[in-house]
């Protein structure tokens, strides 16, 4: 199945920078749009269950503005960057991939498999896209049951099984007139999130 999407140009909220360190606010952005393609395809049968799904979003400012750079070390030479319109929001991947699949190896044991792929987005912080972007990441999971009776089951799940280092967030942080106790010596005002590495868990699932 696939499906197009449009939003009109609306106003949006957005977190702006200060001139002022550790300061921020909360601002109308007078135009942004979103639009793109969601495609998915689903198989099912009596053992298989399987899904792919892909997104393409193009998440844009439509109007043009000027803001304080912050730790943006792309600033001008007034502290400012300037947005243009077409410049991407930040934080939103262009494209994102997702699948998986289960099989009923026997009436009772289920085993599964699933894979998420995102592309790189630019900083929080970054609206005019002078930086590079957060890199491109998979990350793979695996999952599997048995149903001991028709009550009880027992379950197990692992997360990133590659240990995939990969981000969620990135900014810019101060590296200069704030000391940074984990990192003393650092330059590189790009700050970023770090997902949760390799993990999983096991349980006892029982209806009543």
């Amino acid at each position: 199945m696939t499906s197009g999407y449009f939003t009109p140009i609306l106003t949006t909220i957005s977190l702006l920078s200060t001139a002022r360190r550790g300061r921020a606010y909360f601002a109308n952005i007078d135009a942004t749009r979103r639009q793109g393609v969601d495609a998915s395809l689903q198989l099912k049968t009596d053992r298989w269950s399987a899904y792919i799904a892909y997104s393409y979003l193009e998440a844009t400012f439509r109007s043009g503005f000027t803001e304080p750079a912050g730790s943006n070390p792309a600033a001008d030479a007034n502290g400012n960057i300037t947005i243009q319109p077409g410049d991407r929001l930040p934080g939103i991947p262009v494209n994102q991939l997702k699948l998986g699949a289960t099989y009923k190896v026997t009436d009772r044991w289920t085993v599964g498999a699933s894979a998420i792929a995102a592309g790189g987005a630019y900083l929080f912080g970054d609206d005019a896209n002078l930086t590079a972007k957060l890199p491109a990441y998979v990350t793979l999971n695996l999952s599997t049951s048995y149903q001991i009776t028709d009550n009880i089951q027992i379950f197990g799940w692992a997360q990133n099984v590659t240990n995939q280092r990969y981000y969620t967030y990135g900014t810019f942080s101060p590296v200069t007139s704030v000391f940074l106790a984990q990192a003393p010596n650092a330059t590189n005002p790009r700050s970023y999130s770090l997902a949760a590495p390799v993990g999983g868990f096991v349980g006892v699932r029982v209806v009543f």
